[in-house]
């Protein structure tokens, strides 16, 4: 397995003290980035831990979204660093399962 590594608040944002999710819900994803408002993101995500859906939720998304207009803490950057992490793993592992077990029906 490939290891990725992320970085919160990249280049436009290192200034900053703090991550503020933005008021109206607009965070996006693009350019391997997750914007959590016009000018911060976490750098190196990918776009499966984004978009990847347990049980009708897209947990990367949602976290973000029960967290509007809120301040982020370095604990919060850390962890929301780590579902993305953990997202993508679990895709990445899926696939893996999917290839093995669709080896092991037998043909008809």
């Amino acid at each position: 397995m490939a290891t990725r590594s992320f970085r919160a608040l990249a280049a436009v944002a290192v200034a900053a003290e703090h991550l503020v999710v933005g008021g109206n819900g607009a965070t996006a994803f693009r350019d391997e980035r997750v914007y959590v408002n016009e000018a911060q993101y976490f750098e190196g995500a990918t776009e499966r831990s984004w978009d990847f859906f347990i049980d009708g939720y897209q947990p990367a998304q949602k976290w973000l979204k029960d967290r509007r207009c809120r301040t982020l803490t370095p604990a919060n950057i850390l962890h929301y660093e780590r579902i993305l992490r953990a997202l993508d793993l679990t895709a990445e592992i899926m696939v893996e399962i999917d290839g093995i077990s669709g080896s092991l029906i037998p043909p008809q």
